[in-house]
């Protein structure tokens, strides 16, 4: 009957499998091709607990997907030019598969039943694995959880999804087409134009210096004071300097002073009066620092706090320090492997994704355009599963003649308009305000703590280095 595949097991336990089952499904369409048609979606050569069976599968699909006839001869044919001829017993194991079959009725029922007896198996197999891994101490603990529930959400792609009629799905545009639909960004010149939808990923790229953790910041803080529970995933930054840039921004007060320990009695006063004055809103806005974390880890990370803390909105800062959640195969690429794994990931935990992204810097001396999606061309496959991509642009880092504007360049929005919304960047308190909408921080000389005569946007001393923030 061929080889079966080995799984591990309790003693005197045998693995979830139906053999004799898996011949009739085969042995129905070699007789009743058109039943192929009505398991195709539920069976895949996986499932099959005998691996001869499996490549017979695999030799049935694709006949069945280049429209050729199925039958004995065939199926034994196409064996024959994959090479796996002899691996599925013959052309003699195959002629029998039809013997004594009668109708072909049950053939859906009996491929649920395979599909059941597989994830019994991987079950098993993903159990057995970290019980194995567990014991040994070397081994992180957290990322043995995350990786084998990446691994038991990855079984639900054996699934079968029904067709659903357009009754059934029409209060759904209902819902989608509402004012309410999706997340703000806070910012009205963005939020006339684009939402962050539940279940989809946003890409937000900029090359250094544009303000994209800025922009996150500024985001999330109108999303928490909205109502919201947004969840930072901070990668580059310490949470304590995030907090500082908050805290500094909405009080007014230049972050260098914070940075430097030049702030005043005063200043630290109206520090304090501001967190008991926001409390609320800033304890639904969760930072989760950490150097860098495979999307497995993010993903279990995600589900806990979405259980614990209702969070409805993801921040991700930034996409180049994740790491793929399963070691990459010769030749598969880092980033494409992380943005599938995002957009999967999106999707089953049904929330929003805004994930920045780092484009790389302009050729020294060359003209500075604003970025564009061929700049993403070497980031695998983020643009293509991407909902949105958003660009951030500040024209006075190359022109110091320009105006602080902030432009937020919308190139793809599959629900929405493309096009230019504008921003006014805030460079004492390192944040993004709305165009117009909000008077920036004032400029203070350093040693009086007056405004400074120069404008300038920081103090600057002889030897005196300014760490980056």
């Amino acid at each position: 009957m061929g080889e079966l595949r080995t799984i591990p097991l309790a003693p005197s336990k045998l693995p979830p499998s139906a053999p004799e089952i898996e011949q009739a499904i085969i042995g129905a369409c070699m007789l009743q091709p058109e039943s192929v048609a009505d398991v195709a979606d539920i069976l895949h050569p996986r499932v099959f607990y005998v691996a001869a069976h499996g490549h017979l599968w695999t030799s049935i699909a694709a006949l069945y997907a280049q429209r050729c006839p199925i039958d004995i001869l065939t199926v034994t044919q196409e064996c024959k030019r994959r090479d796996t001829l002899e691996a599925v017993g013959g052309a003699f194991y195959i002629s029998q598969l039809t013997n004594g079959m009668g109708s072909s009725a049950n053939v859906v029922y009996h491929a649920h039943l395979v599909l059941q007896c597989f994830i019994g198996r991987e079950a098993i197999r993903i159990g057995s694995e970290l019980m194995d891994r567990a014991y040994d101490s070397t081994n992180d603990v957290f990322d043995l959880i995350a990786g084998a529930g990446s691994e038991i959400r990855l079984l639900n792609e054996f699934g079968v999804k029904q067709a659903r009629t357009m009754a059934d799905i029409m209060p759904e545009v209902v819902d989608n087409t509402s004012p309410d639909r999706g997340i703000r960004t806070g910012f009205d010149a963005i939020d006339g134009k684009m939402r962050l939808e539940p279940g989809t990923v946003t890409i937000i790229g900029a090359r250094p210096a544009m303000g994209k953790t800025a922009f996150m910041l500024s985001s999330a803080w109108r999303q928490a004071k909205a109502g919201h529970r947004p969840y930072l995933v901070e990668m580059e930054m310490r949470d304590s300097n995030l907090a500082t840039r908050l805290a500094c921004g909405e009080c007014k007060i230049p972050v260098w002073k914070a940075k430097r320990r030049l702030m005043d009695g005063q200043d630290i006063d109206t520090l304090a009066q501001w967190h008991i004055a926001q409390g609320e809103p800033l304890s639904r806005l969760l930072v989760d620092e950490t150097a860098s974390m495979r999307v497995s880890a993010l993903a279990a990370r995600l589900d806990r706090a979405k259980r614990r803390n209702g969070i409805d909105v993801v921040w991700i800062d930034y996409i180049g320090l994740l790491q793929p959640s399963e070691k990459q195969r010769p030749g598969y690429d880092r980033m494409t492997a992380i943005s599938n794994e995002l957009r999967v990931l999106a999707k089953e935990i049904d929330l929003p994704f805004a994930v920045l992204a780092q484009l790389s810097r302009p050729v020294k001396g060359a003209a500075v355009a604003p970025p564009k999606l061929t700049d993403l061309r070497d980031s695998g496959e983020i643009e293509q599963d991407a909902e949105a991509v958003a660009f951030l642009h500040r024209p006075k880092y190359y022109d110091a003649s320009a105006d602080d504007t902030v432009q937020f360049i919308i190139a793809k929005n599959r629900d929405g308009e493309d096009g230019l919304a504008e921003m006014d960047f805030d460079g004492q308190g390192i944040r993004m305000i709305d165009k117009g909408g909000e008077s920036a921080a004032p400029v203070y000389n350093v040693k009086a703590g007056l405004p400074s005569p120069d404008n300038r946007t920081e103090p600057k001393k002889d030897n005196d280095e300014i760490a980056p923030f």
